[in-house]
């Protein structure tokens, strides 16, 4: 399966873990594997290492697929064509995001975590993800403020980092595209920003239940 480019198994019956020998699929571009349960009880990561070997890769649907365990530690590196990355809804992909996650930086536009058990802080290299544009990890643990360089994802409109644990300031972001911004159901404290105002093309800001003065 050498020149196989897209795979699509979705929602079939399929149980067990992903196998590794998918990490050998060299020109694959697209790969959903969404809803089945895939888990690998016998691993401590979510799913086999070797899908980093993909360097064709531009897409990834693993949501819902039942995994657990921490992320694979080779896919920023590895995954080097990567514009979409979809791991939401498996509820026990656990540990923190990746410290090298802006690897993906060239490539990677939209990033959806949420809906598992991720925490701890998100790290200031998600900064390098410069081509970002939609980017989704609530509903999980995470702890902690906004990286201090956070405004310099200067191509990010959507954003939900809603149902989390994250504390401080309201972050700065590039207000002239934002669409859609979530972060109720956290920790968020101080004064909005003057700066809101001129959030012109802004449809859906949600910041309830937060400590904003």
């Amino acid at each position: 399966l050498s020149t196989l480019q897209y795979l699509n198994l979705e929602k079939n019956s399929l149980v067990g873990p992903i196998p590794t020998t998918f990490g050998q699929l060299s020109s694959l571009t697209y790969m959903q594997l969404s809803g089945q349960n895939l888990n690998d009880a016998t691993s401590d990561l979510a799913f086999p290492d070797e899908l980093g070997s993909l360097s064709n890769l531009e897409q990834l649907w693993l949501d819902s697929c039942g995994l657990s365990g921490k992320l694979p530690p080779s896919l920023p590196a590895g995954l080097t064509s990567a514009k979409i990355l979809r791991l939401n809804t498996n509820k026990a992909i656990s540990g923190e995001i990746w410290p090298d996650v802006d690897k993906f930086a060239n490539s990677l536009e939209q990033m959806y975590l949420f809906d598992n058990a991720l925490s701890g802080k998100i790290p200031d290299s998600i900064c390098g993800l410069k081509n970002i544009q939609k980017m989704s990890i609530r509903t999980n643990q995470f702890t902690g403020q906004f990286p201090s360089c956070w405004g310099s994802l200067s191509k990010l409109w959507f954003f939900w980092g809603f149902s989390n644990q994250l504390t401080g300031p309201f972050p700065s972001m590039n207000g002239t595209i934002v669409t859609q911004f979530r972060m109720e159901d956290n920790q968020l404290s101080g004064e909005l920003p003057a700066s809101l105002k001129d959030w012109a093309v802004l449809t859906d800001l949600s910041i309830q239940n937060n400590q904003f003065s």
